[in-house]
């Protein structure tokens, strides 16, 4: 057949032994079966799963980019359970959605709160579990001053900066009242525009985002209750509705996404049989990052300075001048987090190290 279609030649040949377009040599029931079964409708049932990070955003908003291209495919059930994570990915995720083309029923698991509420904020439809925890409408900031116990131990580090605030996201830079000023600012300025989204998603003016913003957490009959979800039900609701609302037949097949490379696929890909040249560490931070979506240890970071935090970490040296030297070179801009708490937004900043 995929000769007959680039060959004149092979077609006319075919057509002496009775085979003819368009199935050629494969039995017409079996062919038009497989013409049917490449159109068929389709729903995509993505997973927005832990923390949202920057890793965990690449994949997500490549897998809704290759979903888009899918004619197919006619809506997304995005499956949330998440605390949240970082504005950033959030807002990748949701600028994503929103630009999908396509409808998005949003269904929420065990957890979609903060950053989890943020990216599903203007979907078509959201369900939640009556436990759902949902809401944490609020931003947190976190930025670590280790200025003190650098100086309790004679350590001394310098800046150079071109501006007043240029260093101000070090952690060897302290929290001065204009630094502390200019930070309370900047998470003002994204929990506005939290509530703005909020508001236009759940059609609800600003003073009514307010009164369940705040940082409230929400179970999800509760939430049902302030406007915040639609319809209270699981992931199985949710697909029954997009098949319902969002395909002529309502008999759409699902396919659930991201599709992940085997390992040996994978593992092929980096050790060079597929032009690779990776190293076995190479290797494992790369199977690290795919598979938990947290980079680490950091991809820049030299053999030495890996050895000398393992070095100084096993003996117990945490206060080593030289820690603090390495440290300081890795060390990341803090960035504004949509978590659930206090505790969860410390914990996602101490694990993401990129």
């Amino acid at each position: 057949k995929l000769l007959a279609e680039k060959s004149t030649a092979t077609a006319q040949l075919l057509s002496l032994f009775q085979y003819n377009a368009p199935n050629y040599n494969i039995d017409k029931d079996e062919y038009t079966a497989k013409k049917y079964k490449s159109e068929k409708e389709k729903i995509a049932v993505v997973h927005v799963t832990g923390s949202i990070m920057s890793p965990m955003a690449k994949k997500v908003t490549d897998t809704l980019r290759k979903i888009k291209k899918d004619d197919n495919i006619k809506a997304v059930v995005l499956r949330v359970d998440s605390s949240g994570g970082s504005v950033i990915a959030s807002e990748a995720i949701y600028q994503e959605c929103k630009d999908m083309q396509k409808p998005v029923v949003c269904s929420f698991s065990n957890m979609a709160a903060s950053g989890g509420y943020y990216l599903a904020a203007h979907s078509d439809r959201i369900f939640a579990l009556p436990t759902t925890i949902t809401g944490s409408i609020g931003v947190f900031g976190v930025k670590f001053d280790a200025t003190g116990l650098a100086r309790d131990y004679g350590v001394s580090v310098e800046h150079i900066g071109t501006g007043e605030f240029s260093a101000s996201n070090s952690m060897f830079h302290p929290m001065t009242p204009k630094v502390e000023a200019a930070f309370k600012r900047k998470m003002n300025e994204i929990y506005d525009g939290f509530k703005g989204i909020v508001a236009s998603g759940r059609s609800l003016s600003l003073k009514e985002v307010e009164a369940r913003a705040q940082g409230r957490v929400w179970t999800g009959r509760e939430a049902l209750d302030q406007s915040l979800v639609d319809e209270l039900g699981g992931l199985d609701k949710a697909i029954s509705y997009a098949k319902v609302h969002y395909t002529k037949t309502g008999d759409a097949e699902l396919e659930y996404w991201p599709k992940p490379p085997s390992i040996a696929t994978f593992i092929s890909k980096l050790m060079g049989s597929d032009g690779g040249t990776a190293s076995e560490v190479d290797v494992m931070q790369q199977l690290w990052s795919q598979w938990s979506g947290v980079m680490y240890p950091p991809p820049t970071a030299s053999e030495e300075d890996l050895d000398n935090i393992v070095r100084f970490i096993a003996s117990g040296s945490i206060a080593s001048p030289a820690l603090f030297g390495v440290l300081s070179k890795y060390s990341r801009s803090p960035e504004p987090l949509l978590t659930i708490d206090g505790n969860e937004a410390l914990k996602v900043a101490l694990m993401s190290v990129e």
